[in-house]
C-alpha cells in the first residue's frame, strides 16, 4: 500500500519481502506507527506480519485509491501476479510466480474466492467492483492444504465487509474521456435489534477503448453492472449469520484480442474486421450463507454454503482483426456450482488448529461455433463443438500451529482429496448458417478421477520486535480433466494429467525506519 505526505513514503508489501515505513527509529515506536494488516490466509484472523505464508494484501483504501475493479488491477500492485486478459468480459487465467492455467474452461491453478466461496474455472470472474470490498489477499505458492486441490499456484481472496448496525451511506459519480461513466453506491445499517444489512452497487460504461478503421467506429465498449446485498443476524450470543447475494450483468463488446500487429496500418487498439462489435450477454452471480457458532473453550464451528452460476449467451468474437476474418467464434458457456464447507477451529495457549470437510459440485456446459479461414483458403471452414462436464471434489483437512516458546512455532497441515469428472464431448462440421452437416466424433461416457494428499509444514520465529522469519514446504495439485472443444476423438477421450507443484520457501519480514 502506498501513502504519501510531505516527509516520507510508506509502502507495505507482505510476503517474502520487506516492510518499509516512515517512523521513528525506536522499535517500540516503529511498531506502533505501522497500522497492522489483518488477514485470513490461514482461515483464522491473524496479523500479516506474523503469519508464515507469502501473501500480498490490498486494503480497501488502496483498492479505492488505485481504482482496482477487476483481476487485472492486481498486476503491478502485488508482486508475482500476472493476468493476461484485462477486460471484464474476457476469461481470466491468473498466474502467480509464473505458475497458472492458460485455458479458462479447465480447472485453474490459482483459486479465486469470494468470502471463502470458491469460483471455479476462468469465466465470469474478472470484475470485482464491489463497493464493500474490505481487502484482497493474494496467497502465493501451493495452498492446497486449506484451500483445496485447484490452488497449486496460490489463491486470490476477495473479502467483503459484513453489515454492521452503524448507519452509513454514500454515492459517487465519475466521468472521463472515451465516454467513461461510473456510478457507485453503498448503504449499511440496522434493520432491527440484532439484524443489519448492506447493499453495494456499481455501474460502468464507456464508448470503447479501441477503434475499427474499416467501419469507422469505436470498439471494446464497457457496459457492466454489479451488486452485492448482505443480511446479518448477530442478536443471539455466540452466533453470527451472514446471508449474501451478488450479481453481474455484462454487455461489453468482445473485440479484445483482435488488434493485428503485422498490418501496414497497425496502431495500438486499431482493428479492421468487417464485423460489428462482438456481442456479449452475460448474467452471473450467486449467494452464500455463512454461520459461525461459538462453542466455548476456544472452539468455533463454521458452516459456509455457496452457490454460483453464470451464462454467456451469446459470446461472439473475432480473433484476427483483419479485413478478412480469419477466426470468429460464437459460443454459449454456462456453469452452476455448489460448495459446502464445515470448519471446526480451536485456539488455546499452545495450539491453534483448524479441521474441515469440503464438497464442491460443478456443472459446466459449453458450445462453440467456429469459422476459420486460413490465408489462401477460398472460404471459411465451419465447426460446432459441444461438451458437458460434471465435476465433484471431496476434501478433508487439518492444520495446526504449535507454539514453541514465546517467539516461534511450527505449523503442520494435511489435506486428503478425491475429484471425479464425468461428461461428454462431440464435434461437428457445419455450414455458414450454423447447421450441423457432418459428425466428426461422439464421445459419451467420459470419466476421470484423481486423489491424493497435500501436506504443509512451516517454521516461524520472531527474531526481534521488527524482524519475523519463516520457512515452509507445501505441495499442491491442479485437476486435469477433459478438453471442452477437442477436434479429434482421441483428444476428446484423453483427460489431461493433474499438474503437481511443490514449494520450499524461506522468507523474512522486517519493519525498517526510513529517513524523512
Amino acid at each position: 500500500m502506498v501513502t504519501k505526505n510531505a516527509h516520507c513514503r510508506t509502502r507495505r508489501q507482505v510476503g517474502a519481502a520487506v516492510l518499509l515505513a516512515c517512523a521513528a527509529p525506536a522499535p517500540a515506536v516503529l511498531a506502533q506507527s505501522i497500522p497492522e494488516v489483518v488477514i485470513s490466509a490461514e482461515l483464522f484472523t491473524t496479523l500479516a506480519r506474523t503469519t508464515p505464508v507469502s501473501v500480498g494484501v490490498i486494503e480497501a483504501r488502496e483498492v479505492e485509491a488505485k481504482g482496482i475493479v477487476d483481476l487485472q488491477g492486481l498486476v503491478g500492485v502485488i508482486a508475482g501476479v500476472s493476468v493476461p486478459n484485462g477486460f471484464s468480459n474476457m476469461p481470466q487465467a491468473v498466474t502467480i510466480r509464473g505458475v497458472g492455467g492458460s485455458l479458462p474452461a479447465m480447472n485453474q491453478a490459482v483459486g479465486i474466492y469470494l468470502d471463502d466461496v470458491p469460483l471455479l474455472r476462468g469465466y465470469a470472474n474478472a470484475l470485482w467492483d464491489f463497493p464493500d470490498i474490505e481487502r484482497i489477499e493474494v496467497l502465493r505458492g501451493p495452498q492446497g492444504t486449506l484451500y483445496g486441490q485447484n490452488s497449486s499456484a496460490g489463491a486470490v481472496k476477495f473479502v467483503t465487509r459484513a453489515p454492521t448496525p452503524e448507519r452509513q451511506a454514500w454515492f459517487s459519480l465519475a466521468a472521463g474521456n472515451r465516454g467513461a461513466r461510473d456510478m457507485r453506491g453503498y448503504v449499511n445499517g440496522a434493520l432491527g435489534p440484532g439484524l443489519s444489512a448492506s447493499l453495494g452497487l456499481s455501474r460502468r460504461t464507456n464508448d470503447g477503448f479501441g477503434y475499427n478503421a474499416t467501419r469507422g467506429e469505436r470498439v471494446n465498449q464497457l457496459d457492466v453492472a454489479q451488486f452485492q446485498a448482505k443480511l446479518r443476524w448477530s442478536g443471539t450470543p455466540g452466533l453470527d449469520v451472514v446471508l449474501a447475494v451478488d450479481g453481474v450483468g455484462d454487455r461489453s463488446d468482445t473485440h479484445t484480442l483482435n488488434y493485428p500487429l503485422n498490418h501496414p496500418r497497425a496502431a495500438p487498439r486499431v482493428n479492421f474486421t468487417p464485423a460489428g462489435p462482438g456481442a456479449l450477454e452475460r448474467l452471473g452471480g450467486g449467494g452464500s450463507l455463512r454461520i459461525v457458532k461459538q462453542l466455548g473453550s476456544g472452539l468455533e464451528l463454521r458452516a459456509i454454503t455457496g452457490y454460483r452460476r453464470y451464462r454467456d449467451d451469446p459470446s461472439i468474437a473475432d480473433f484476427g482483426g483483419l479485413e478478412i476474418s480469419r477466426m470468429v467464434i460464437s459460443q454459449v458457456v454456462a456453469q452452476k456450482a455448489f460448495s459446502q464447507e464445515l470448519q471446526l477451529q480451536g485456539r488455546g495457549g499452545k495450539l491453534d488448529w483448524t479441521a474441515g470437510l469440503m464438497l464442491v459440485r460443478d456443472q459446466f456446459d459449453f458450445r462453440r461455433f467456429t469459422a476459420v479461414q486460413p490465408p489462401g483458403a477460398p472460404a471459411p471452414v465451419y465447426s460446432d463443438a459441444q461438451s458437458a462436464q460434471r465435476t465433484r471434489e471431496l476434501g478433508a483437512y487439518a492444520q495446526g500451529r504449535y507454539k514453541l516458546g514465546a517467539a516461534g512455532g511450527v505449523t503442520l497441515g494435511l489435506r486428503g482429496y478425491k475429484t471425479r469428472q464425468t461428461g461428454s464431448n462431440e464435434f461437428w462440421r457445419a455450414n455458414s448458417a450454423g447447421t450441423r452437416v457432418a459428425n466428426v466424433y461422439l464421445a459419451p461416457g467420459l470419466e476421470a478421477e484423481s486423489s491424493g494428499v497435500l501436506p504443509r509444514i512451516a517454521l516461524d520465529h520472531q527474531w526481534s520486535q521488527a524482524t519475523y522469519l519463516y520457512a515452509s514446504y507445501a505441495r499442491g495439485e491442479k485437476f486435469g480433466g477433459f478438453n471442452r472443444a477437442a477436434e479429434s476423438q482421441a483428444s476428446a477421450q484423453q483427460p489431461s494429467n493433474p499438474e503437481r507443484a511443490a514449494t520450499l520457501e524461506a522468507g523474512s519480514r522486517a519493519a525498517t525506519p526510513t529517513a524523512g
